[in-house]
């Protein structure tokens, strides 16, 4: 196998515990095939992406190697938290050689060909992309007692999501400075690592409304409404 190009690496490592259900949200049955796969199936047709891994549950070996996604060349078990299961899988993609890495969340069925593009442009660009969407709604920051203190500029407000996209060395060696420096934690995700640990920011690509994580029961709902 050639080694470089632009890899996948999809998290399926959580237990999804705010959904509510027995089994992991990301393996839920959704038309007659896991949620996963939905967004395994958008990466398998791209022809700019080179290879998937997968970042799951060992017990889900099978069922992800025999999926008929050829692209998929391998699944490397996670942590307990976020951050751990993509230094996980960005260990071991460190074999290949990737040029970029496109971090994504098993449980966003919803990203389309145009959107992850558009942050595999932005990380050519800039060394750092990830989708996002600007803020709809009025924020306001709580005080300490509940009530609200200040309203931000909604302007300057997006709502991050994923795929999330760098070039891979910078963004394994800042996951792997995290590690050994926790006084950087917590962290919510990739664009907030590369930022703390090596100051390094992260394009805004234009993300989707649609391009949501399936998280809460309610989501379970609206996926019988939506086409995927």
């Amino acid at each position: 196998m050639e080694k470089g190009g632009n890899w996948a690496l999809v998290l399926a490592a959580g237990q999804g515990k705010r959904i509510g259900t027995d089994v992991p949200k990301q393996f839920l049955p959704v038309g007659g095939k896991p949620l996963l796969f939905y967004s395994l199936q958008t990466f398998q047709d791209l022809t700019e992406i080179d290879g998937i891994l997968v970042v799951a549950d060992n017990s889900y070996k099978d069922l992800i190697m025999n999926s008929g996604f050829n692209k998929i060349k391998g699944l490397t078990e996670g942590g307990a938290e976020r951050y751990l299961s993509v230094c996980c899988g960005l260990r071991a993609l460190q074999a290949m050689q990737p040029d970029y890495v496109l971090i994504h969340d098993g449980a966003r069925p919803f990203a389309d060909a145009g959107l992850i593009l558009r942050t595999l442009d932005g990380a050519k660009k800039y060394g750092a992309a990830a989708a996002a969407i600007p803020v709809s709604d009025t924020i306001r920051v709580a005080d300490r007692d509940g009530f609200g203190a200040k309203t931000p500029d909604r302007r300057t407000l997006f709502a991050m999501q994923t795929p999330q996209t760098f070039a891979f060395l910078p963004i394994l060696n800042a996951y792997e400075e995290l590690l050994d420096h926790p006084e950087f934690l917590p962290v919510t995700d990739d664009a907030e690592v590369l930022q703390k640990v090596k100051g390094q920011k992260t394009y805004l690509s234009q993300g989707s409304p649609k391009n949501r994580k399936i998280t809460n029961p309610e989501d379970l709902e609206l996926l019988k409404t939506i086409s995927l």
